[in-house]
């Protein structure tokens, strides 16, 4: 992937439209879709933008193929 190709939507981090103007002013690197999808142009700045907002991402469980749990 060459540089400058990352796009991320991110729908679990989408804000209510009306808060649009207030995000835009204290995360001017981020864009918001109309419908307050946030939509990142580099993994840096989504990392960046998940430090700064306190969210924190957990591992996700994930279950091998062919495996009961009991």
């Amino acid at each position: 992937m060459a540089e400058g190709d990352y796009c991320h939507v991110s729908e679990s981090l989408a804000i209510n439209p009306n808060q649009t103007q207030e995000h835009r002013q204290t995360f001017p690197d981020v864009d918001v879709l109309p419908d307050g999808r946030l939509r990142f142009n580099s993994f840096r700045s989504h990392e960046n933008y998940l430090n700064r907002t306190g969210f924190r991402k957990h591992p996700q469980k994930i279950r091998r193929k062919n495996v009961r749990s009991k």
